[in-house]
């Protein structure tokens, strides 16, 4: 008789192993053991790295971390748990959530952990979204080191230096600041143009505003779109 999903499921969970993860960085260090049925569901760079016993991963149920930010894994460890993010805080600084999330989006993109890249780009998109949010070009500089060059982040960064430009701020005279890697230029130049071509385009991307009858979040999403709408102001 064919099991049923539930099943299976049950089956797994009843001859799961544990795997030790251990992150670290120059100066911190921590370690957890999550289960490895939890991690295989999260991304296939898991499920590679654990099923295949040709990988010293498979073999020894220990992976190790370490050249990864230490406080953003803390963060992906939450995710890879809860399925969520915790929220910013009505007191929280913007720009530094921003930097924290994004850095969650970079280690997703680095493992193929979309649906943590998709929860970390709402919160982003939610922080941007206020009218007092400036990076400092010090932040920009760490983010676009470390961000794929035509990744929907880099497109995020392009676009909110792009805005922040407009309206006066002289982020662009740190210019050897933001040639910290590939890929912002040409996106802060797409950025430009959208925003002189359609000056509610960054406005509406968590909802609908004057001639746009749909916001576009989803344009930053990679793999499914998120089950999580908690962060849309877009109305039916």
């Amino acid at each position: 008789m064919d099991t049923t999903p539930t099943e299976e499921c049950i089956r797994a969970l009843q001859s799961d192993r544990l795997i030790m993860l251990n992150i670290s960085d120059s100066q911190t260090s921590f370690s957890v053991q999550i289960q490895q049925t939890v991690l295989e569901a999260a991304s296939p760079w898991f499920q590679k790295a654990l099923q295949d016993e040709r990988f010293v991963e498979g073999q020894s149920g220990v992976i190790n971390f370490g050249e990864d930010d230490v406080d953003a894994w803390k963060l992906v460890v939450y995710w890879l748990l809860h399925h969520k993010l915790p929220l910013r805080g009505d007191n929280g600084d913007r720009e530094i959530h921003f930097v924290s999330r994004a850095k969650c989006w970079i280690l997703g993109d680095r493992y193929g952990v979309t649906g943590l890249q998709n929860e970390a780009m709402l919160q982003l998109l939610e922080s941007a979204d206020a009218l007092c949010f400036r990076l400092k070009a010090v932040q920009y500089s760490e983010l676009i080191a470390i961000t794929p060059a035509d990744s929907v982040l880099m497109r995020l960064l392009g676009e909110e230096a792009a805005h922040q430009y407009r309206f006066g701020s002289d982020l662009i005279s740190d210019a050897p600041t933001l040639d910290a890697g590939i890929g912002f230029w040409p996106a802060f130049l797409i950025g430009q143009f959208k925003i002189q071509a359609d000056p509610d385009y960054l406005s509406c991307r968590l909802q609908r505003l004057g001639i746009h009858e749909h916001a576009h979040w989803s344009e930053y999403m990679v793999g499914e779109r998120p089950i999580l709408v908690e962060y849309l102001k877009d109305e039916e």
